[in-house]
């Protein structure tokens, strides 16, 4: 059983480093919406209780998955648009944005949003409903990020296929030289 966990946790570190060194393919792209996990998915359909957490959520979150201010805006303005009974003030969600925007600008680092097993933002406001892929990841950036370089790579390898047998020996021999 020790060495089953062992072998499991080597083979996650290796998947986790090639996707570090990798940054994933998504290195300055924003990740597209059909990546996201279903958390964020859950968020996003509107919330009764919890929408000042489920706000920071996702500021960070687009953030970290490279979206410009701008779409991020306008992403949470069209979220907020969803929530019932009420929903967010305006000028708190501006303030909000601008508090983030401001971070970026001082300390260039983008800050993540809370990890899934966060009991007091993921779990206790039931915003987690994870999925299979959840299982092997921390954060649902990772969950993104990893959705978005898997299906580049499928995309590549279907792109290698439909290759013609002479391309791929052009290709080998360009590799060689």
């Amino acid at each position: 059983m020790i060495k089953h966990k062992d072998n499991i946790r080597k083979t996650f570190e290796k998947e986790k480093s090639e996707i570090t060194s990798q940054n994933l393919n998504v290195d300055n792209t924003a990740v597209p919406e059909e990546f996201f996990p279903p958390c964020i998915k859950k968020i996003n359909a509107g919330l009764e209780d919890g929408k000042k957490r489920g706000l920071l959520v996702l500021i960070n979150f687009l953030s970290s998955c490279n979206w410009e201010y701008e779409k991020i805006e306008d992403y949470i303005m069209k979220w907020n648009e969803k929530n019932k009974p009420d929903k967010l003030r305006e000028t708190y969600i501006r303030g909000q944005l601008r508090y983030q925007k401001q971070q970026l600008g001082i300390t260039k680092e983008k800050m993540m949003p809370p990890n899934c097993d966060n009991k007091a933002y993921m779990i206790d406001t039931q915003f987690c409903n994870p999925d299979g892929l959840c299982k092997s990841i921390k954060n649902p950036v990772q969950y993104a990020k990893k959705r978005a370089w898997m299906a580049n790579n499928v995309d590549n390898k279907i792109k290698s296929r439909k290759k013609k047998p002479e391309e791929k020996i052009a290709n080998l021999e360009k590799k060689r030289v």
